[in-house]
């Protein structure tokens, strides 16, 4: 408890505290304008952004440089000057494309599709679902950080996610590079013996609208076929969206409301263990890594495209933002014979060791970069 209480403190404080070192690998010098917790020997790893954070690092500094690292939200003074290389995104970036020195490259980072996408994205399923059920929700994921200016006067994009993510940059900026989000290296062995071939897990972080819980609540509704659910993510806080969807959440015998868990706890162990697919009809992501995750430890995705995950050979894509689709793409799944869903579990935990290690992450993440600083 004591660590969780400092490290939030230390996460608040983080936007007044100027560039700290890093790493050190060489003659030249990078600022990494990101998050700083990662880099806490007591902070634990819950999310890709810390593993992200961290392999950058490390790939920067095995490529000859020294690196410093400052939060995306400080707006204090820094000495450009003394750098070669900025990749990140936020304030100190932004102002890196006025303060730094000739010569130097600046690279943003960012880990979605285009923000003008998502906004905008998010703003219709809100109205979608006032047009269904006459209920008003407040977005949950609308970004208004200074990022134009940023995106288009960059040298290059680094994005986390697939084609379809980048697509959302059309007309931004012509050198973009996608790198595979990584998962958090909690992965289960799976079983053969199964008996949840009709469980689906909806894994995420705020905005369950953006992330179309309300679809699959929706599509539960439409008939009162054997599919289950559970629930894992801090929807509690999202006020008006749980008191529209109380029935549906807590007095359906067929959702489980767990609330936000760790993907490292026994409490995963068990979500995992009974479940066979995790669900997501979201509106907008780079790549979904609660997604990702879950695929690790052998879950079948059931996705929109807009999640960034690609299906090789397993999953089901939800076709359609709608109740009816969700409802059919989860009838699908659920329809798969046991030594099917078997084989694709299997398929899908290996495509992701293979794709998305932290050390995939990091490799594309040197390919990319090495090819900016040599052009």
């Amino acid at each position: 408890m004591l660590r969780k209480i400092t490290n939030a403190v230390l996460y608040r404080t983080d936007k007044w505290r100027p560039p700290v070192s890093l790493k050190n690998g060489g003659t030249k010098s990078a600022l990494l304008s990101y998050i700083l917790t990662p880099f806490r020997g007591n902070s634990r790893v819950l999310h890709s952004s810390a593993v992200e954070a961290i392999e950058m690092a490390d790939a920067l500094a095995e490529l000859g440089f020294n690196v410093d690292g400052v939060d995306y939200r400080y707006q204090g003074k820094i000495d450009y000057n003394k750098y070669d290389l900025v990749i990140g995104f936020g304030y100190p970036f932004r102002q890196s494309l006025v303060s730094l020195k000739e010569g130097a490259k600046r690279i943003c980072y960012l880990t979605g599709a285009s923000p003008g996408y998502s906004n905008l994205a998010e703003a219709t399923r809100v109205k979608y679902l006032y047009q269904r059920k006459g209920v008003v929700v407040s977005p949950q994921r609308e970004v208004y950080w200074p990022w134009v200016n940023s995106v288009v006067n960059a040298d290059a994009l680094m994005i986390i996610g697939n084609e379809w993510t980048k697509s959302t940059y059309q007309g931004i900026h012509e050198n973009i590079f996608t790198l595979p989000v990584p998962f958090i290296a909690h992965a289960r062995p799976i079983s053969s013996d199964l008996d949840n071939t009709n469980g689906f897990v909806w894994f995420s972080g705020p905005g369950a609208v953006h992330k179309g819980l309300d679809l699959i609540l929706d599509a539960i509704q439409l008939d009162q076929n054997n599919v289950m659910l559970d629930i894992c993510g801090n929807i509690s806080k999202e006020k008006d969206f749980c008191n529209s969807y109380r029935n549906e959440i807590f007095d359906n015998r067929q959702v489980s409301y767990m609330g936000m868990i760790g993907p490292e706890t026994e409490q995963m162990d068990k979500v995992i263990a009974r479940n066979s697919f995790t669900i997501l009809p979201t509106c907008s992501e780079g790549t979904a890594s609660s997604v990702i995750t879950c695929m690790a430890s052998g879950l079948i995705p059931v996705v929109t495209k807009e999640s960034g995950v690609n299906l090789q050979g397993f999953g089901i894509e939800i076709k359609k933002a709608t109740p009816a689709s969700v409802r059919e793409a989860m009838i699908e799944a659920s329809s798969l014979p046991a030594d099917e869903i078997l084989r694709q579990r299997r398929k899908v935990s290996e495509y992701v060791h293979a794709n998305h290690s932290p050390a995939a992450f990091k490799q594309q993440f040197k390919q990319a970069l090495t090819t900016v600083i040599e052009s």
